[in-house]
């Protein structure tokens, strides 16, 4: 009998964090938001997790959660790339230099920019975020 299963497994969604505030921010949506996400939040956490579970590649997420800590997030979670690891940045609607920044993360290798309408405060309608959707669309990252 043939078998379906692929050889290597990628785990598409997993939200990371420096070591210093992974449990500051798991708490914190404890807290805010009524349930407790899974895992640690850590590289050396969702590291763990892959091994017990045969994950070869992980794409990890981070989110700016205002506009000041856009550049800072999007530095970090690049500087995680490994062969196990695919960063996708993060851009609040709001940033006044997004153009720049898209520019930025896709010169890095980026494949794609996370938003999170509850943790960044904005609707994923509002029109202030239009023109930064079309800044991706142009620059071809999803």
């Amino acid at each position: 009998m043939a078998s379906y299963l692929p050889t290597t497994v990628l785990d598409f969604h997993n939200h990371i964090f420096p070591e210093k505030i992974a449990q500051n921010v798991i708490d914190s949506v404890k807290r805010e938001e009524g349930f407790s996400p899974y895992g640690k939040g850590t590289v050396s956490g969702l590291r763990e997790e892959m091994s017990l579970s045969g994950v070869k590649t992980c794409v990890v997420l981070a989110v700016a959660v205002s506009p000041s800590l856009v550049e800072t997030t999007n530095r970090w979670v690049v500087s995680q790339r490994r062969d196990d690891l695919i960063p996708v940045g993060s851009i609040h609607p709001l940033f006044q230099d997004y153009k720049s920044e898209v520019r930025r993360l896709k010169e890095a290798g980026v494949k794609g920019i996370k938003f999170h309408s509850i943790f960044q405060n904005i609707h994923p309608d509002d029109e202030r975020a239009f023109p930064l959707y079309e800044e991706i669309i142009q620059q071809d990252i999803f």
